[in-house]
């Protein structure tokens, strides 16, 4: 798990089984870049694409994002993943940020366990902002934007942007139907940000996008 043998092109190192399956083997990059041409080609109007995934289908559904951006610079691509696992380290980070018509967001039902491998001390590390979700239709969203130091978390402490464990089940919580619940709660909610944050909601803006849905357990 702690073997980065694979460069990602980008900067910084991927996890290789994962790569191997976006780019090799299962060819997901190759099958869902064609779909995207396709339907961009097919139809007009459309000013950008979401792509979201479960499990592994997270980790992929977060690397086609991440090279479909930087194929497509002129597309607006947003990825949602959902319970995926940590997928490059630290350099790979910090290369994902710097890519302007790309953003991520992970959502992690609370005490998700695949959420958190591979472990920290392994080098690995998530991408893109986090979106802490509870059974109860909470959410705590943590933004980090381009340009913040290493710490900041744009004013979020570090000890609250590593989630704690809850008293949720590590393995119960992992599942798609968890995460599809506490979604649905989380529709009739407002939006708590975490301690010592505060920010202004994002306006949301009509869109019109291409949605590519990834799920393998």
């Amino acid at each position: 798990l702690g073997d980065f043998d694979i460069d990602s092109g980008i900067g910084g190192q991927v996890h290789r089984g994962y790569y191997n399956k976006v780019f090799g083997s299962w060819n997901v990059y190759g099958f869902l870049s064609l779909l995207s041409d396709y339907l961009y080609d097919t139809y007009s109007g459309f000013d950008g694409i979401v792509v979201t995934g479960h499990s592994q289908g997270g980790a992929f559904a977060t690397l086609f994002g991440i090279y479909e951006a930087r194929q497509h610079p002129e597309r607006t691509v947003t990825v949602y993943s959902m319970g995926s696992p940590r997928i490059g380290n630290d350099d790979f980070k910090q290369s994902v940020r710097s890519i302007p018509n790309l953003t991520i967001f992970r959502m992690v039902m609370e005490d998700d366990a695949v959420a958190r491998l591979p472990y920290r001390f392994l080098s690995y590390r998530h991408v893109g902002h986090l979106l802490h979700m509870k059974e109860d239709g909470e959410t705590k969203a943590y933004f980090q934007q381009t340009g913040d130091s290493a710490l900041s978390y744009s004013g979020v402490p570090d000890s609250e942007w590593n989630i704690d464990w809850t008293a949720g089940d590590p393995i119960t919580d992992h599942l798609p139907e968890s995460y599809l619940a506490a979604l649905d709660l989380a529709m009739t909610n407002t939006s708590l940000w975490p301690t010592d944050f505060e920010a202004e909601e994002p306006p949301l803006t009509c869109c019109r996008r291409f949605i590519i849905c990834l799920e393998w357990c």
